[in-house]
């Protein structure tokens, strides 16, 4: 296992009805191969932006790569902009910055980093996760597997891996 293929996401859910404002983080760790090694779900305190959201997310799927020894990583996430941002070797000045810079600093660990975009529809299990933390106040992780809740969402994915 060279490379481990993480796809992160967030999902943030406002509630107005009991006025708690919270998001979630889904991240889900898998093998070259599609293989779950690992996932995870964490609900956080709503930032100010849904950028500092995703910026966030993707500061937790590196903290969970280092954690789970991984030395050669691909990381996936749906924002376009905060995967753009953490390609480019310039400080960024967004109100998202210091996470960003963070992620930067983090990422010296890894023996091989990159950042890629992929679409939602790519990544519907870290995205199922994020949004199963906001119901969730602890975190939460599987290893070797997701949350039997989703399990069906994996099958669909895995199926479109191959």
């Amino acid at each position: 296992m060279d490379v481990a293929l993480l796809a992160f996401t967030s999902w943030a859910v406002w509630n107005r009805r009991n006025q708690q404002v919270k998001a979630g983080i889904g991240v889900v760790v898998k093998n070259e191969d599609g293989a779950v090694l690992a996932s995870m779900t964490q609900q956080l305190p709503l930032p100010t932006t849904v950028a500092q959201v995703e910026a966030l997310a993707a500061m937790r799927a590196v903290e969970f790569a280092l954690e789970l020894g991984m030395t050669k990583v691909i990381m996936e996430g749906d924002s376009e902009v905060i995967c753009k941002e953490l390609q480019d070797p310039s400080t960024s000045l967004a109100l998202h910055g210091h996470i960003l810079q963070d992620i930067k600093c983090l990422s010296n660990a890894f023996q091989c980093i990159s950042f890629s975009h992929v679409r939602r529809q790519g990544n519907n299990v870290a995205h199922t996760l994020a949004k199963m933390a906001v119901r969730e106040p602890n975190q939460t992780v599987w290893m070797e597997d997701v949350s039997p809740d989703i399990h069906h969402i994996f099958q669909a994915d895995l199926a479109t891996f191959e």
